[in-house]
């Protein structure tokens, strides 16, 4: 365990404190305030020269406050200044439902062929599907999705879109039923998504809307 002597002649308390290494070199240590302990500024733990809260499992700011001994670390008071954690992307969820003039048994067939998007939905120019992976071309550049189930029993299809380049939105998950409604056809379509920036939430619900009603009305063309 180090001692005042071996802390360059510092004669301050200090608290002994467990360590896995020897100290490398003087430091510096809390005020009264706190419970005083040694400091030093470098340390061969990840993070080194990071100010870490006591019991916290991540560093704080500002990155050069130095490192106590062990796991557990403080800092003096002017180095700990909490770092602002990023803010966490809103999950949102869209529900919308569409009557089409068509029978379930089309509209299900165009759906759950995977291919052919383009053939519906306005925005996709193109589009192929390779294993589970769905790639669909739009004006904007490629979007790729995951095709997550299809189950033919309850007309459901539901797809994860990972990479696209149209809105602000990530972690989107589609679902899509069918189901019927007298003559013709009731189609439900929800989209499950998060957002970094929630003011930017009504102008992705009605780029979406929109979106999913035009995919209905083409739906409902190809259907008849």
């Amino acid at each position: 365990m180090p001692t005042a002597a071996t802390l360059a002649g510092k004669t301050a308390p200090f608290e002994p404190y467990w360590v896995s290494a020897p100290l490398p070199a003087p430091c510096t240590f809390s005020s009264a305030t706190l419970r005083p302990r040694w400091y030093w500024p470098y340390s061969p733990w990840p993070n080194s020269g990071r100010c870490f809260r006591p019991g916290a499992s991540s560093a704080i700011s500002p990155a050069n406050a130095p490192l106590t001994a062990g796991k557990k670390a403080a800092c003096t008071p002017k180095a700990c200044r909490t770092k602002p954690n990023p803010p966490k992307a809103m999950k949102q969820l869209l529900q919308t439902t569409h009557t089409l003039q068509a029978p379930p048994h089309k509209v299900w067939a165009a759906i759950s062929q995977a291919t052919g998007v383009h053939e519906w939905l306005p925005v996709i120019t193109a589009c192929r599907v390779e294993g589970n992976q769905r790639i669909c071309a739009t004006a904007q550049g490629e979007m790729h999705e995951t095709i997550l189930r299809v189950d033919h029993d309850h007309r459901l299809f539901r797809y994860a879109i990972d990479q696209q380049p149209l809105l602000p939105v990530e972690n989107f998950v589609g679902t899509m039923q069918v189901r019927p409604h007298g003559d013709h056809t009731l189609l439900l379509w929800d989209g499950e998504f998060s957002m970094p920036d929630e003011s930017q939430f009504a102008m992705v619900r009605q780029a979406l809307e929109g979106l999913y009603a035009a995919g209905a009305q083409g739906l409902e063309r190809i259907s008849q």
